[in-house]
């Protein structure tokens, strides 16, 4: 090859490089790709299939404009594999700086590879007397290994955090697939599946005896608290369980914190209790596209052969696919191939599948909506206080269920926030070491209830106490003075002075186009109702006044 030849290639390889970057060079066509000069065309060549087919989506503009610059006119080019290019003894391979290389005979070669393995093995034996091997973000997965010099300055690690163990139930038995392997819950209610709350709640007589050391609950379908809002999910995770692969894939969705990711914590713990089941491959979409990437510059087949070599695969958070094209394609090849190969897949996501419909493929969407969907709704009342004495018990937290129940009471957003609660209130019985009252923890978490308030508007109130009483829509507006009108119309004003920030005469005004003195003096009777412990009787309805307040505050969900 001419010197002039060896520039052109050069000036070729300079040029791509500052159209797209050193880093997106140096990743996909290596540090010394070959470069071959013919009349007709000009050929790059790669050191494999996938960065070459990713070149030719990515990159053709690029490479186009590149050899238009150098050579002066347009020409064809073609990207091959490097496995595939049998290249003549004598022909010079060209790096990115122009240097030269010569492509030797075989004999050469084997020569040359026998001396390569012989350095790298060296190399390798003096990195483990002088570095420290690590793994990567996968848990538990080991894909792939590096040496960390001792000259770079060291990684401080985190802290062991002390972890209790808690006895599980024996390992289930493989069965034949006609047959559940075994039940993997006894119970599908809120109060039979929780502990009952004598074993949540210790004596009042000992209650200012705290455990400083909280006890760690292994999370586990037995263990998880079910409702109406999550009660299909749990369903689909106990088939998941139960029959592996014959539903797969299994898509569980729902907004932030309704225990997308405790359910499918609860699954992976299942699976490990399968004696003959290798242990699930559980990680995050983000860690899938960490690994993937990583994957990209050690090898394609290690991480193919570490993701379908498996027996059931849990993902989360699949909506961080959005806008990764090459990962949302190798994430639909791996899917597809572990669907074959019967392997269990469970996803999460924080949208319906409808939804991600706009950003991710939709030979993706297709291949979910052929498994099962099902969605997790907001927890109501009972799942929460299910969860919140599940929380008092692992911690060994003297709170009684009067507490317990307050707490849920007033904190209805979700389980975290109740757990933030929980957290406050352990630190007010260290510091306090009195019995915790329902007293206590409403001056311990005021302003957690006051930011949890519900904004409403007087619409909402009417509905609510039309809904309650059993009236019409506009009833409260009208002009009637019955009782049957007048006295909910009177507990609808209290509520609005209560619950929104309207005043007297805006209130008046939207009940009838009544006075501000009429809504001062419905106030002031519900206050003696409310004193009195009085009973509202109408003809259709009769229960005491705070009752009914507190039923009228759980349609809108403020108490």
């Amino acid at each position: 090859m001419s010197l002039s030849d060896a520039n052109i290639k050069h000036d070729i390889l300079k040029e791509i490089v500052s159209l797209i970057g050193e880093t997106r060079f140096g990743m996909w066509f290596g540090a010394a790709p070959e470069l071959v000069l013919t009349p007709s065309r000009v050929q790059i060549c790669v050191e494999n299939s996938f960065s070459a087919e990713w070149i030719r989506q990515h990159f053709s503009t690029q490479i186009q404009k590149a050899v238009s610059v150098v050579l002066g006119k347009k020409m064809d080019w073609e990207i091959i594999a490097e496995h595939a290019v049998h290249l003549p003894v004598g022909t010079n391979r060209l790096d990115t700086n122009g240097n030269q290389a010569q492509v030797n005979t075989d004999a050469e070669n084997r020569q040359a590879d026998v001396s390569k393995k012989r350095r790298i093995s060296a190399k390798s034996k003096a990195g483990q007397q002088q570095g420290t091997t690590f793994r990567s973000l996968l848990p538990g997965a080991g894909l792939y290994e590096r040496t960390v010099r001792k000259t770079q300055s060291p990684k401080v690690q985190p802290p062991r955090l002390p972890v209790v163990r808690k006895q599980l139930s024996p390992p289930v038995a493989e069965c034949p697939p006609q047959k559940p392997l075994s039940p993997a819950r006894t119970s599908n209610t809120v109060e039979q599946r929780t502990p009952p709350a004598e074993n949540h709640v210790r004596n009042s007589n000992n209650a200012g005896t705290v455990r400083n050391t909280p006890s760690l609950q292994v999370q586990t379908l037995d263990n998880f608290v079910e409702g109406t809002s999550n009660q299909l999910a749990v369903r689909a995770a106990e088939l998941a369980v139960r029959y592996p692969g014959k539903i797969s894939p299994i898509y569980i969705y729902g907004s932030t914190s309704v225990g997308k990711t405790h359910l499918l914590e609860a699954v992976k713990n299942q699976f490990r209790r399968h004696p003959k089941i290798k242990p699930p491959l559980y990680l995050t979409a983000e860690q899938f596209t960490t690994a993937f990437i990583e994957g990209l510059r050690q090898g394609i087949p290690l991480f193919r052969n570490k993701f379908r070599d498996i027996s059931v695969l849990l993902l989360d958070d699949i909506q961080f696919f959005a806008g990764k094209e090459s990962t949302q394609t190798e994430f639909f090849r791996t899917i597809e191939t572990l669907k074959k190969q019967g392997v269990q897949i469970v996803l999460t996501g924080n949208r319906s599948l409808a939804d991600l419909g706009s950003v991710l493929k939709p030979e993706i969407i297709t291949r979910l909506e052929a498994g099962m969907e099902c969605e997790i709704h907001s927890p109501e009342r009972e799942t929460l206080l299910g969860i919140f004495r599940q929380m008092v018990t692992a911690r060994n937290l003297p709170i009684s269920d009067d507490v317990c129940r307050f707490v849920v009471s007033r904190l209805t957003t979700h389980a975290r926030q109740l757990s933030g609660a929980l957290n406050r209130l352990h630190a007010v019985l260290l510091t306090a070491g009195t019995p915790m009252t329902v007293t206590a923890a409403e001056n311990a978490l005021q302003d957690l209830i006051r930011n949890n308030i519900k904004s409403v508007k007087m619409q909402d109130i009417e509905k609510a106490v039309c809904e309650t009483f059993q009236l019409g829509s506009h009833s409260l507006q009208s002009k009637s003075r019955t009782k049957k009108v007048s006295h909910p119309r009177m507990l609808a004003m209290w509520l609005a002075r209560k619950y929104t920030r309207s005043a007297l005469s805006e209130i008046g005004q939207y009940f009838g186009d009544r006075s501000h003195s009429t809504v001062v003096s419905a106030q002031k009777k519900v206050d003696q109702w409310l004193a009195e412990n009085a009973e509202m009787d109408t003809s259709e309805f009769s229960d005491s006044v705070s009752e009914i307040i507190k039923k009228v505050e759980n349609i809108l969900q403020l108490g």
